[in-house]
């Protein structure tokens, strides 16, 4: 894994944020991101969507004296009309987030009735 950014919390000390692997695919319903985050349980993880950018966090804390793990990945969704941003999911199993970004609706072709004036 690769560090990705360092910020400094109100507290002052620095975190280092861990970029998890992600696997992205498509299916017919939905684009969905699988992330690798060992250790994080669902308690641990948030999903958020700000307009165009998905942000995954998740954190391990300190256990066994080891230092405690935050993992960070940030995603533009270069057009975010083409999905239903209030409809995404996202469950986790065994330290992987899943989430599934559901593709928007297109609306069906339809005839429209011209009348005289």
């Amino acid at each position: 894994m690769n560090t990705t950014e360092i910020s400094r919390p109100t507290n002052g000390n620095a975190v280092r944020y861990l970029a998890p692997p992600v696997e992205i695919f498509e299916t017919e319903q939905a684009l969905v991101l699988t992330a690798d985050m060992p250790g994080v349980g669902p308690n641990g993880a948030t999903v958020e969507v700000h307009d165009d950018i998905l942000l995954l966090e998740g954190a391990v804390e300190r256990t066994h004296g080891k230092a405690p793990k935050h993992f960070r990945r940030r995603f533009t969704l270069t057009d975010p009309a083409l999905f239903d941003l209030e409809q995404i999911t996202a469950k986790m199993s065994n330290g992987v987030v899943e989430v599934a970004i559901p593709k928007a609706t297109k609306p069906e072709p339809r005839q429209i009735k011209i009348t005289a004036t």
